[in-house]
């Protein structure tokens, strides 16, 4: 679920960048222009101004406000199939004397996808006090139609309808030069039911409707601790981006179950020529207590890995590492190549244990690291959508061990 929201709330920075970096270029080639006065067929006018039909749709527009936008993104997945989100966000400077940290941003979004999926969301980022703060709001609303493999070897698969709402609202603090310790809070309630069909024989020996049809309440909270050096956030050329988390969903703070996550990542961007990078990941993640299944460690999911179905491979644990080499071929122009390994292993073995609440099954063999390992590669496509918030138009072609998927996208995976 919070994987469809963050979907949603990324794709507002993309169109207001880019609206607030066409403004900025206007006015200075508007600057720029000497001041002649020349003949048109509205009349004599200065060089120095605007084109007249550019003016006249300036002046309709006058009373938009600046730094907001309302704009289409389409994008795909291996999932959700092809899908357009309709954003609105805008940014602004709490502090105007503050010149360290970046724009902060509120916004809001629609989804629909080509599977029937719907979402939509609102929240912010606000980064405060010199970047010593950083506040994250969000809530939103999902109706999401999704596969989980019972037998990955086999492709076979149940199809599930995922119903429900999530709010969370956290903050960070710099307790060090780029050390950050935060806190967040996250509720969602999630109503999952299956759908059956011709390709799910794999689970028929379990009773299904007993472990996928499920209405959850969670309650968690998160502890996050990052090290964070890039020298920019969306494109780093160079620095360290590490964070180190532990979640706890607890009957105590309103969940229906008990489940503690630990994840782990670093990513490290290197430069190289003009302005190439080689920029490395290494992400870990392992769930210890009862979760629902879809809290579980579920590979191909954000940046890890591409090239693998989300719901295809599932346990308790999972690890992957990749490195991309991003190539500037020319001004906007981007050339990235990219390749990976990971596993998922516990004793879950793919869908023969799924856990719910107190609701367990066990009817698997236990699988240990370098047991079953997933390799992945590709090559992939950047078009600077903006050139002053360094924001790419990613696509993407990844194969892994059972197929190949296209990625279409905003921004880096990592």
């Amino acid at each position: 679920m919070k994987a469809f929201l963050n979907l949603l709330l990324f794709g507002l920075l993309v169109p207001v960048a880019a609206a607030q970096e066409n403004d900025l270029r206007a006015e200075e080639r508007r600057e720029a222009l000497p001041e002649v006065d020349i003949d048109s067929p509205f009349g004599v006018i200065s060089a120095g101004e605007v084109d007249p039909n550019t003016k006249l749709k300036t002046q309709v527009l006058s009373w938009w406000p600046d730094g907001l936008l309302v704009v289409p993104i389409p994008s795909r997945s291996p999932v959700l199939g092809w899908s357009v989100l309709l954003g609105t966000g805008y940014f602004f400077q709490p502090n105007k004397d503050d010149a360290k940290s970046p724009p902060s941003i509120v916004g809001g979004g629609v989804f629909v996808s080509e599977n029937g999926s719907k979402a939509l969301a609102a929240g912010s980022q606000l980064y405060l006090k010199e970047d010593k703060i950083r506040i994250t709001a969000a809530g939103g609303y999902m109706d999401v139609n999704y596969r989980i493999y019972s037998n990955p070897e086999q492709g076979e698969f149940i199809d599930v309808k995922q119903r429900g709402g999530l709010a969370l609202v956290g903050a960070k603090y710099a307790v060090w030069d780029n050390v950050f310790l935060g806190a967040r809070w996250i509720g969602f309630r999630a109503n999952t039911f299956a759908r059956f069909g011709d390709n799910d024989s794999g689970i028929q020996d379990l009773d299904r409707n007993y472990i996928l049809n499920t209405d959850n309440w969670a309650s968690g909270i998160k502890i996050p601790l990052t090290y964070d050096t890039r020298d920019d956030q969306n494109f780093p050329r160079q620095g360290w981006n590490a964070e180190l988390t532990y979640t706890s969903y607890n009957e105590a703070i309103g969940s229906d179950f008990d489940t503690e996550i630990y994840e782990l990542f670093a990513n490290y961007y290197h430069p190289f020529r003009e302005a190439d990078v080689l920029a490395s990941r290494a992400y870990y993640k392992t769930v210890n207590g009862s979760p629902p299944f879809y809290l579980l460690s579920i590979f191909g999911t954000g940046a890890d890995l591409r090239g693998y179905t989300p719901g295809r491979y599932i346990d308790r644990s999972m690890y992957a590492i990749q490195t991309e080499y991003r190539f500037k071929l020319m001004k906007k122009v981007y050339l990235a190549g990219f390749v990976g390994v990971g596993e998922v292993y516990g004793p879950i073995s793919g869908f023969r244990e799924i856990v719910n609440g107190d609701r367990q099954i066990r009817d698997g063999i236990s699988t240990r690291p370098g047991d079953n390992l997933l390799p992945a590669g590709g090559l992939g496509l950047r078009y600077v959508l903006s050139e002053r918030y360094k924001v790419s138009l990613r696509l993407d072609y990844a194969w892994g061990k059972d197929e190949g998927i296209y990625y279409l996208s905003v921004g880096e995976a990592f």
